[in-house]
């Protein structure tokens, strides 16, 4: 059994992305809707250049 893949809101803010970053120690994490739609892909070069 695969176990739960971790994931980020849409709206999460870039500040909040990176302190999961430092937590989780991935760079990078799927954007999913509510109804756990995949939006995209978020990186920490991504958060970087929305600084």
């Amino acid at each position: 059994m695969t176990p739960k893949c971790e994931t980020v809101s849409p709206d999460l803010e870039v500040e909040d992305f990176i302190k999961i970053i430092k937590e989780k120690s991935f760079n990078s994490y799927p954007v999913v809707d509510e109804n756990g739609v995949l939006l995209g892909i978020i990186t920490v070069a991504d958060a970087i250049k929305l600084l």
